[in-house]
């Protein structure tokens, strides 16, 4: 495909063409060695599956709860991405355009693109400005043994109130709580009607959180952590928060 051709194409059903420097980050470079790594992304593929691109071109409009369009989205919500926006997806997007249709997926001139459902971007950087969509945050893993005493587990405490030592294999991330980075906008709407951002507490950046179980999801998996360094985050819809912790922030 020629560039005059790319430039003829206008996303519809709430896609959005997205420009890939690969399809999976195949190698992980040592920053003090520079030594590069090479593995095998064919074994894994959510974990070295590239989910990041530039928006190259916008749907006009999003297209909510309409169940004859199985590009429908499940939530309504509004356009916050721009033109030139880095973004972070999903991994089953990614994977989708390129184990599936074909039609999801151009080269055009050496470079990929591909074409990803709004409902399946979490983040869009523009210049240092970090900004989450579709209702999602950015919540940062908290080690078990930084946890408030009375949100860790009874066994832990237990260990810890009889000066035992805590092997660093049990001091892991806890699966429940995290502490919010970064907030997005919350959603207006769902499909299901048990789903709601609507909240009788304002959630603020920095405030401990309890999620729901297995909502614990990495926006990026450990080795290809870019979005600040090497901060992880878990990246998690306000419908699926449960409480917010008021007590002292660290």
């Amino acid at each position: 495909m020629k560039k005059e051709e790319l430039n003829k194409i206008q996303p519809l059903n709430n896609l959005v063409l997205i420009k890939i420097d690969k399809e999976f980050n195949n190698h992980i470079k040592f920053k003090e060695s520079g030594v590069k790594l090479y593995i095998d992304p064919s074994y894994s593929k959510e974990r070295h599956s590239t989910v990041t691109g530039e928006v190259v071109r916008l749907p006009s409009k999003l297209i909510f709860n309409d169940h004859k369009n199985i590009n429908s989205m499940q939530w309504l919500t509004s356009i916050e991405l721009e033109i030139g926006d880095k973004v972070w997806c999903n991994w089953t997007a990614f994977r989708k355009a390129f184990d599936g249709s074909k039609g999801l997926r151009f080269v055009c001139e050496g470079s990929l693109y591909i074409l990803v459902n709004y409902g399946d971007i979490v983040v869009s950087k523009r210049g240092d400005d970090i900004i989450c969509l579709n209702g999602y945050c950015l919540v940062e893993p908290i080690l078990q043994l930084d946890l408030p005493e009375n949100l860790r587990d009874e066994w832990l405490n237990k260990l810890l109130k009889n000066d035992s030592i805590v092997p660093s294999t049990i001091n892991k991330p806890s699966k429940l709580y995290g502490r919010v980075f970064k907030l997005g906008k919350p959603n207006e709407e769902y499909m299901e009607d048990a789903y709601s951002d609507g909240m009788d507490e304002d959630i603020q950046e920095g405030d401990i959180i309890l999620f729901a179980k297995a909502a614990d999801l990495l926006l990026e998996y450990e080795l290809h952590k870019s979005l600040l360094g090497d901060r992880a985050f878990y990246k998690i819809q306000r419908r699926l928060m449960k409480l917010v912790y008021r007590g002292e922030k660290n």
